[in-house]
């Protein structure tokens, strides 16, 4: 079962056009879209990715799943900088609650655009682990967006759940 090519459609660009208004208004900084949206790949059984800081967050209501931005630490540092106006090197307190807030705003702000589906979202999970390390529900449908700021990469994962 699969979800409709239409909804997919309007929450891959509600999240699109939210991340891309959150860079700009909040770390003055354009971000910008690589490709397509592809569907992931199931997951690897290696060694998990502790370079990657993700933050996962679910959505219930008329659509259900998570939405799962996942970016290296060096992104994560870039963000945080940003947000507070100084260098910041190691995977702190303050890391941690800006990369959750970066996850408040973009679905936050995708949910506001998405007027039309009665949606609610979950409080942010920040964890120190890649996408390769998440597992999701054999009934999700998960769809990986890969975005760029300051040369620093970042992914935006939706895995949502077909009604």
């Amino acid at each position: 079962m699969t979800l409709c090519t239409d909804t997919e459609s309007a929450l891959v660009d509600a999240l699109d056009q939210s991340a891309c208004e959150v860079f700009q208004l909040m770390a003055a900084v354009e971000l910008t879209s690589i490709g397509q949206p592809v569907s992931l790949p199931p997951p690897n059984e290696g060694v998990a990715n502790a370079k990657d800081v993700t933050v996962v967050m679910a959505i219930t209501g008329d659509l259900n799943g998570s939405v799962i931005i996942n970016m290296s630490k060096s992104a994560a540092y870039e963000w945080t900088g940003r947000m507070i106006g100084s260098e910041v090197h190691c995977l702190d307190q303050t890391v941690i609650d800006a990369v959750g807030e970066l996850g408040n705003m973009v679905v936050g702000g995708a949910k506001r655009r998405l007027v039309d589906f009665q949606l609610t979202m979950s409080l942010p999970s920040v964890l120190q682990a890649g996408i390769d390390r998440i597992r999701f529900s054999s009934k999700s449908i998960p769809l990986q967006r890969d975005y760029q700021f300051d040369e620093r990469e970042l992914s935006i994962v939706i895995a949502l759940m077909p009604g």
